[in-house]
């Protein structure tokens, strides 16, 4: 398929509870780990399509999707317009927020 995008799997993976509780803040100890191994468990299980949002956490799940995946994934993601965007755009957004002031 030249030039056209890869098909999306059935297989997706939601990230709205990657966060800490009630989807807000960062997961707390142990939960860290274990939501970057489930990331990542998704990811290699032939997940191709990964649904977030900047409001889950705020900005958390596509920081905790950034430090689990990056560099180099070509996963994409919807955001909660629907849009399809590589996820390596979502993942250098993440970066730059995760920058200090």
């Amino acid at each position: 398929m030249d030039g056209m995008p890869s098909p999306v799997r059935h297989m997706g993976f939601g990230a709205m509870q990657l966060p800490g509780p009630g989807v807000f803040g960062p997961p707390k100890d142990r939960a860290l780990a274990l939501a970057l191994a489930v990331i990542r468990r998704a990811a290699d299980a032939g997940v191709n399509h990964i649904d977030t949002a900047q409001f889950y956490g705020p900005d958390v799940a596509n920081e905790l999707l950034h430090e689990a995946l990056h560099p180099g994934s070509d996963v994409p993601f919807a955001d909660q317009l629907e849009e399809m965007i590589a996820l390596r755009d979502v993942l250098d957004q993440a970066a730059l927020h995760a920058l200090p002031s």
